[in-house]
């Protein structure tokens, strides 16, 4: 049988190229090479999806190329906000610089969770029913020209960075990691964690970064202060991260400079 790439990833690779028409297309991609081929229907970039008796593929990637605006950390970022908070209900998921968003409700919906790889393009993955046929252009402010949502004022006036308070080499992540890792395991030996741990979530809820609720900040580690951290991250520190969703010196410093 034929395929073909989603009609609805044809539009958005045609704005791409019309937008940037000398963009990089050194990672573009979207029929799956012979690694992809093995994981049959379990990666989007094979022709598993048959609509109408005509097979589709609905993974699409397109090669990052910052020094000529095309920036896919931004993008996605823009993109997050259409899935969000107008409409645009197409895409299944994104992944960039070892950062997941989904958007189907059993994934922790329009959160960037951490992920794997993907660090030279954006993999785009679409719906697996109709609505992949759908040929609409994208309404993304990078590829229409419009102007994006002003972000969010920094608070005044800077707070004083309290010390690192972890020996060499260690760090704050998941409470089920590692000796090096710290995030507040059950036990009277880890009591002296948690307040720093409880400093971060604070910090991450100040900066609308975790949930604001009450009770949220509890001094464990666990996966949602991993994802926060990961926004964190994404938003302040993309260039300087590489293991997302864990809290070293550097990311402490500059969490706690905001």
């Amino acid at each position: 049988m034929s395929y073909l790439l989603a009609p609805a990833l044809e539009t958005l690779r045609a704005q791409f190229d019309q937008k940037f028409p000398n963009r990089s297309r050194a990672s573009d991609g979207w029929i799956g090479d012979a690694a992809h081929r093995a994981q049959g229907s379990a990666s989007d970039h094979n022709p598993w999806v048959v609509i109408d008796g005509q097979a589709y593929v609905t993974a699409l990637d397109i090669t990052n190329h910052p020094a000529i605006g095309l920036d896919l950390n931004a993008f996605t970022d823009q993109l997050q906000v259409a899935c969000r908070d107008q409409g645009e209900n197409r895409l299944k998921y994104a992944i960039h610089r070892a950062l997941l968003m989904d958007t189907r409700p059993q994934f922790r919906p329009y959160q960037w969770t951490p992920s794997n790889g993907h660090w030279e393009h954006a993999h785009f993955s679409v719906h697996s029913d109709r609505r992949l046929l759908d040929p609409r252009p994208w309404n993304i402010p990078m590829l229409t020209g419009t102007s994006a949502p002003a972000p969010a004022p920094a608070p005044a006036p800077k707070p004083t960075v309290p010390a690192w308070p972890l020996p060499a080499g260690h760090w704050f992540g998941d409470w089920r990691g590692p000796n090096a890792q710290h995030g507040g395991a059950p036990g009277a030996q880890y009591d002296w964690e948690r307040p720093h741990i409880r400093a971060i979530q604070v910090k991450l809820q100040q900066l609308g970064l975790a949930p604001g609720h009450a009770g949220w900040a509890d001094g464990r580690w666990d996966p949602p202060t991993t994802d926060a951290m990961a926004a964190f991250q994404r938003k302040y520190r993309p260039n300087q991260t590489t293991i997302w969703g864990k809290c070293y010196s550097d990311d402490w410093a500059h969490l706690f400079s905001l």
